[in-house]
């Protein structure tokens, strides 16, 4: 697993899964707390990208329980992921683009 990674994961678990959580046990864990996290991030501000990747780290957790014997079952196997809104490409208008061309246009890698 790559650093970047790492830090991105036990930064989701020390700033939001933790202090969400308490001090609750994985086999305690309902789909419940899962929509209620999911709540708590909204009325954070937390954009729909950010919310899946916390709740999907939680996820995550819950699958290798699963796997490794410390669960029965994942309660959170079929929680959606939050709608992402779609993201607007900028584009830069005629007068962005003539600007950027004749700041450049003396520079020896200008193509014209």
């Amino acid at each position: 697993m790559a650093n970047k990674t790492i830090y991105l994961y036990t930064s989701i678990l020390k700033n939001h899964l933790k202090p969400f959580l308490n001090n609750k046990k994985l086999k305690d864990i309902k789909r419940v707390d899962g929509e209620k996290l999911i709540h708590h991030l909204k009325s954070k501000g937390h954009k729909g990208k950010g919310i899946n990747d916390i709740v999907g780290l939680l996820k995550s957790i819950l699958i290798d329980a699963k796997k490794l014997g410390y669960l029965i079952s994942n309660t959170l196997e079929h929680l959606s992921k939050v709608k992402i809104d779609p993201h607007l490409e900028a584009y830069w208008t005629k007068t962005k683009i003539n600007q950027f061309l004749l700041s450049n246009n003396f520079d020896s890698l200008y193509p014209f």
